[in-house]
């Protein structure tokens, strides 16, 4: 016997069926969540999406978190613009796109940094 239906036997015939529908309740939205986009579709991006299709489908890309970055008694230190100068410099051979995932603590550099060392420059957008 499951526990939901060790539950409902002590509750009555009235609560096995509560119990039923609020799972099939559940299940159904977390199936339409699912299914939910993600980004809304806006027609005005699509020269942007076609950009990154491209270069998605062409490039080398990297995830990459500057190898300064430190935590000290759980907080990040600042790493220098020469770190990610250096990281940056030794991965620009074998890739040509970066993944960041943040921009404080001296990250917020990387873009620029990029341009300097001659990394294609992509552009940025969030989905909403």
């Amino acid at each position: 016997m499951k526990w939901w239906e060790k539950c409902a036997e002590r509750c009555g015939v009235r609560a096995k069926l509560r119990l039923r529908t609020a799972l099939l309740t559940c299940l159904l939205v977390a199936a339409k969540m699912a299914d939910a986009q993600t980004c809304a579709h806006n027609p005005a991006a699509a020269p942007t999406l076609n950009r990154l299709k491209t270069a998605m489908e062409q490039g080398r890309f990297i995830s990459y978190t500057p190898t300064g970055t430190q935590l000290v008694n759980g907080k990040p230190t600042r790493t220098e613009p020469d770190t990610i100068r250096a990281d940056l410099k030794v991965l620009r051979p074998r890739f040509d796109g970066l993944i960041t995932y943040n921009a404080t603590n001296g990250a917020e550099a990387i873009p620029a940094i990029a341009q300097e060392l001659g990394w294609p420059r992509h552009r940025w957008w969030r989905c909403r």
